[in-house]
């Protein structure tokens, strides 16, 4: 209600409204991409304010665990690992057409696609591969290197 008030307010396009709109709807519906590194904001299970640190990571692991099992690179870690994992993650959602990082940017995260298509795209346009659920990229970003690391796709 409060982003239609603002572009009722301030005179935004219908379609604009729309697409608004349909992001909202989308981001209520599901959290998609699920991000470990330092990005700020999304779906933070920290950010449920006083609950004891045992009930996040109880709510943490039934929301997030069955994501991270699907991803190759965690299938043969510990569950104490993983549980530790959980509560690092943050949920982000992302549209169709939205971009996500470009080649040469410093990498801080690594993204698992825990819903949807993703296609890494070239700078000429081709599409290079899609990922789906399950797949995972930027790694390297969560390395946590002096200066960070470049993306290389």
């Amino acid at each position: 209600d409060g982003a239609k008030s603002y572009m009722r307010n301030h005179n935004v396009p219908q379609a604009m409204q729309r697409r608004v709109q349909r992001w909202y709807d989308y981001a209520w519906s599901r959290y998609v991409y699920y991000t470990l590194g330092r990005m700020n904001g999304g779906g933070d299970i920290n950010s449920l304010g006083l609950l004891p640190d045992k009930l996040k990571t109880e709510l943490a692991l039934h929301v997030n665990l069955e994501t991270l099992k699907k991803v190759t690179i965690f299938q043969e870690c510990e569950p104490e690992f993983l549980h530790d994992l959980v509560l690092k993650m943050r949920a982000f959602i992302f549209t169709p057409g939205d971009l996500i990082c470009r080649k040469g940017e410093i990498a801080r995260e690594m993204f698992i696609i825990a819903d949807g298509l993703l296609e890494v795209i070239s700078d000429s346009g081709e599409v290079l591969t899609q990922m789906s659920a399950g797949d995972f990229f930027g790694e390297i970003g969560i390395l946590n290197l002096d200066g960070g690391v470049n993306r290389y796709i």
